[in-house]
């Protein structure tokens, strides 16, 4: 291999040792072994972190956080140690580890969103075994894809990151789901209650917008809502003599489009929360035509309902520029609303719980929580995996405002109960569920006892 495979192997391999090491001796509680950043002084050495160059890539290296160390029960991620390089002020490209049975498993390549403090897209995931990282073999294609795909975004390697449709430049900084909406123009964000679907359709929107809200469009569907709060309508208005009368107005949606047309060179995107909640085929009308993305654009034209209201012969279409994010539970009783004809416009893409509750929640011990009773409920003949409950649920117990007593008592009871209610055996169902979402103290005494 080159000098900077050689390089970057025995930074991995010596990174992988140190984490194991500081795993094993820490037990995933608060280790004694002092030293942040590696335990030996080849490299510079810094308070927090290292920072070494390879074939010009500057990387960060940061073992732990205040002598915090790995998930308790030795399984999983969470965001240290890592290392990784910053691709310019907004994101990092990080290499980071996860544990089964208090040793790494498993590296992954994730980008990090510098402003959120969070990573928006896992590029590559790699089995250690894979690695080959203590082999003197000469040459490995798993490691040299691995090292390829790491730094192509510094190096500016549009084929390792899979983009070959598109200018590099329009989409180095985007997380795969970015990249669905930019493909797709309509996107639904389909998953579990409390999964943080509204916060991560608004995530999706400033990637595309750069964070400027001016660019971006928000509501939420309910059932009284109607073609004339969207698209436009005879809303009533008072004269300067006080008689009331009737003028038409464009509707948020129409207004948000009128907006995109001023600046097309700019990416506008409209969230719809709760999308299902409303009567859609209602709510679109003859949108439905033009907001198939085959047809965004002045080939999309048609009349409104009250065109022949309009002062001038006006015809309506939605820009090419403007892309639309909705949200929608599964669970909810009113997915039925949502017609064929809409189904086939929009592409759905699944937000699961396990995979935001990495981004979410900082804990090991509340994601343990989180996984324990997810896995139940999966289980569960009545329930079923879209009954899965959201890391949202847990943020509060995350942060030490409540206790995990306190989450179900308060919170988690009366959302099961809910769902199981008029169900065989409910309370029996109810107190499977409760023992699931405390196994974890008693995985916890368990170890304690020795």
């Amino acid at each position: 291999m080159s000098d900077k495979y050689n390089e970057f192997k025995n930074l991995l391999r010596r990174f992988v040792e140190q984490a194991n090491k500081k795993m094993k001796s820490g037990k995933g509680t608060n280790t004694k072994l002092g030293n942040h950043g590696f335990e030996n002084n080849n490299y510079k050495n810094y308070q927090r972190s290292e920072e070494i160059t390879i074939d010009n890539v500057l990387y960060k290296i940061q073992m732990s956080s205040s002598g915090h160390w790995g998930p308790k029960n030795g399984n999983g991620g969470q965001k240290l140690p890592y290392f990784g390089y910053e691709l310019n002020s907004d994101f990092w490209v990080n290499v980071r580890v996860k544990f089964e049975n208090f040793e790494v498993k498993t590296l992954k390549i994730v980008k990090w969103n510098a402003h959120t403090k969070k990573d928006v897209e896992t590029i590559l995931e790699a089995d250690i075994s894979d690695l080959n990282l203590n082999s003197t073999a000469i040459s490995n294609e798993g490691f040299k894809d691995f090292y390829d795909k790491f730094v192509s975004f510094k190096k500016g390697n549009k084929k390792e990151q899979n983009v070959v449709e598109e200018s590099l430049s329009s989409y180095i900084y985007d997380s795969k789901y970015a990249l669905i909406l930019r493909k797709s123009k309509n996107l639904i964000l389909r998953g579990a209650p409390g999964t943080g679907k509204t916060y991560f359709a608004r995530q999706i929107a400033e990637e595309l917008t750069g964070g400027n809200d001016d660019q971006i469009g928000f509501v939420q569907f309910h059932p009284s809502y109607d073609y004339t709060d969207f698209v436009e309508g005879l809303r009533p208005v008072s004269s300067a003599d006080g008689q009331i009368g009737f003028e038409l107005q464009d509707g948020i949606f129409k207004e948000f489009c009128t907006k995109a047309k001023e600046n097309s060179s700019k990416d506008f995107v409209f969230i719809i929360d709760e999308i299902n909640r409303g009567e859609i085929s209602k709510i679109f009308g003859e949108l439905f035509f033009s907001i198939d993305p085959g047809y965004r654009g002045e080939k999309g034209t048609v009349s409104t309902q009250y065109a022949n209201l309009h002062e001038t012969d006006e015809k309506f279409y939605i820009p090419e520029n403007i892309y639309i994010i909705g949200t929608m539970n599964d669970i909810d009783r009113s997915v039925d609303t949502f017609d064929f004809a809409m189904r086939r416009r929009f592409r759905f893409v699944e937000v699961t719980a396990e995979e935001r509750a990495d981004e979410m929640l900082s804990d090991e011990e509340v994601k343990d929580r989180l996984r324990q009773l997810n896995a139940a409920i999966e289980k569960n003949e009545e329930l079923g995996q879209h009954y899965q409950i959201g890391p949202s649920y847990f943020m509060d117990l995350d942060k030490g405002e409540v206790t995990a007593a306190e989450l179900w008592s308060d919170y988690l009871k009366p959302l099961l109960e809910d769902y199981l209610r008029g169900s065989y055996d409910e309370v029996e169902k109810l107190k499977e569920l409760e023992k699931a979402y405390n196994s974890v103290e008693k995985e916890e005494s368990d170890e304690t006892d020795g």
